[in-house]
């Protein structure tokens, strides 16, 4: 029988899953078992990725309609005002104040190559809620 030698970056990789598994299983035990302060982390989590697809779907939208930002500038909307969410106000000032926002992320990133803050939210909120569900369709396989 022929031994398969491993390229570096996959020998790493099968090391860290095998680092990693004891973890794994502890974690998935703990969400099946229900158990209360997991559950509250996967709420929040899963309150994150939706909030995140929606401000995405709406910069998708305001593009789409040459409204990213919207020119001129709506009167009267600061550039720190950021509270897009508010969806009783016009389209253009809603525009204005997600564009503001998106500015506002912009800028917070660190020059030392370090991710936003908000997209490292976003992205530990979308694998814990990704791990949540494959737990739950294992669950459900079982």
């Amino acid at each position: 029988m022929e031994v398969l030698e491993l390229s570096g970056e996959r020998r790493e990789r099968l090391a860290a899953r095998e680092l990693a598994a004891p973890q794994v299983a502890t974690f998935a035990e703990r969400l099946q078992n229900r158990e209360p302060c997991l559950l509250e982390e996967l709420e929040r989590a899963f309150r994150i990725v939706m909030v995140e697809g929606v401000r995405n779907a709406m910069i998708a939208a305001f593009q789409r309609l040459d409204l990213w930002p919207p020119q001129p500038p709506p009167p009267g909307i600061e550039d720190d005002d950021c509270c897009y969410e508010d969806v009783n106000s016009p389209v253009p000032v809603i525009a204005q104040r997600l564009y503001n926002d998106d500015v506002r992320r912009l800028l917070a990133v660190p020059c030392d190559g370090v991710q936003s803050p908000w997209l490292q939210r976003a992205l530990t909120a979308a694998f814990i809620v990704d791990f949540a569900t494959e737990v739950k369709a294992r669950e459900r396989k079982s």
